[in-house]
């Protein structure tokens, strides 16, 4: 069995004479053994009910037409569009013919806006057809990138006139001082005496952030016996101590360098202030009175001294005071060795009658010269017969008025 082309088949009998869509054309079979046309031959043939487009192609066709650039057949005086060209099917020839597809000529066009050039696209309306138009080209773009100061930052647009990048610097929103950026509520360090702060308040002439600085609140107050000393070149000084402070029942009390204050509840102590070299020191004193008898005044004349501290008063001519003699002490027959001090008291007291007018009588007031305070002593005595004995005296350590009884007077 012979091997066909694809539209075609095998036939072990059929005529000779083949029609082709050209009436005119008659496709004739010889055989090669044979000198002589046959009515009947075997070979390929088309299918029942097709005919050969043409003696060439070897292309079965149900209707007489023109076969197109991608394989189908046109009628006859067909019309259609490929590749922007426009095409019909001939009638007599059966052959195509096509001529470009007319299009309108693009009106003369400038691209003035910046970054814009023409270029040669096609018709969104006519894709077979062509038009200039300004498109833009960000290459042709001169772009010009400048770095920001500090607290402000980089941003690019794109220009009204045209297409190309800008770049420009905007604020940050941002405070800016000493080659740093703070955020607005940040804390700004700018001298000791000055507390500062980044605020949200835009400086309308250098664009950044206002920093708002308040000056430093010092503690000026000092506690007591102290002072604030201004430092040069310090914003805030210190409390230096000046004085020294003594504390009471009452209360405190300053009391200068150099300077005394006397106790109002004790007059013989007094507090006395120093410094030496930055250290204040604060001594107190207390004034120790002479023994004092009001038995030894003349009546009337006691007082307290300027300072209220001790008594004083006039003394008697002859007050009662201790006084010692050297003597023999001598008993019975036998004597010291040598003269012993013996001490005495000697002198006047305040004795008086006054009348008493609650009494109603005359009170009489005794008063003598007394020992207040003594101690015995012990002696060797040499006795004629040569024996020694011990014997003891009464040795005075001290002497004062004392008040005795006064004896009632018989009238």
């Amino acid at each position: 069995e012979a091997s066909c082309p694809q539209d075609q088949v095998y036939k072990p009998c059929g005529k000779a004479k083949r029609n082709t869509c050209f009436s005119r054309e008659v496709v004739m079979d010889t055989l090669p053994s044979q000198n002589s046309t046959s009515m009947f031959v075997e070979g390929c043939y088309c299918p029942d009910g097709k005919i050969l487009l043409n003696d060439h192609d070897g292309i079965c066709v149900s209707v007489c037409g023109c076969t197109a650039q991608d394989g189908s057949v046109k009628q006859p005086r067909e019309a259609w569009e490929h590749d922007c060209q426009y095409c019909t099917c001939d009638e007599a020839t059966l052959n195509i013919s096509c001529f470009p597809h007319p299009c309108a000529k693009s009106p003369p066009i400038n691209c003035t806006k910046e970054g814009f050039v023409r270029k040669i696209k096609p018709r969104r309306d006519d894709p077979c057809c062509t038009e200039t138009v300004c498109e833009c080209d960000i290459k042709t773009c001169i772009i010009n990138k400048t770095g920001c100061d500090l607290g402000f930052q980089p941003v690019v647009s794109i220009s009204e006139d045209g297409c190309c990048p800008i770049f420009s610097c905007i604020p940050k929103g941002v405070c800016v001082s000493d080659g740093v950026e703070f955020k607005p509520g940040a804390m700004v360090p700018k001298s000791s005496c000055e507390n500062c702060v980044c605020t949200d308040e835009q400086d309308l002439v250098t664009q950044t952030n206002r920093i708002q600085c308040l000056p430093v609140k010092c503690q000026t107050t000092c506690q007591q016996g102290f002072r604030y000393v201004e430092e040069k070149g310090q914003c805030c000084s210190q409390c230096q101590q000046v004085a020294c402070v003594a504390n009471f029942p009452f209360g405190n009390v300053t009391i200068e360098v150099g300077k005394s204050y006397k106790d109002p509840y004790d007059n013989c102590t007094q507090y006395t202030c120093t410094e030496s070299a930055g250290q204040f020191s604060l001594t107190s004193t207390i004034k120790v009175c002479l023994p004092f008898e009001e038995a030894n005044c003349v009546p009337g004349t006691v007082d307290v001294s300027s300072d209220g501290c001790c008594k004083t008063c006039i003394d008697l001519p002859h007050k009662c005071k201790r006084n010692v003699k050297e003597q023999y002490i001598v008993h019975d027959s036998c004597r010291s060795a040598a003269p012993v001090p013996v001490p005495f008291c000697e002198g006047m007291c305040s004795t008086y009658s006054v009348y008493s007018f609650e009494a109603s009588e005359m009170e009489h007031k005794c008063i003598c010269c007394h020992e207040r305070r003594s101690h015995k002593v012990k002696v060797e005595l040499v006795c004629s017969d040569h024996k020694t004995v011990q014997f003891t005296y009464v040795y005075v350590d001290e002497c004062g008025c004392v008040e005795t009884k006064c004896p009632k007077r018989i009238t």
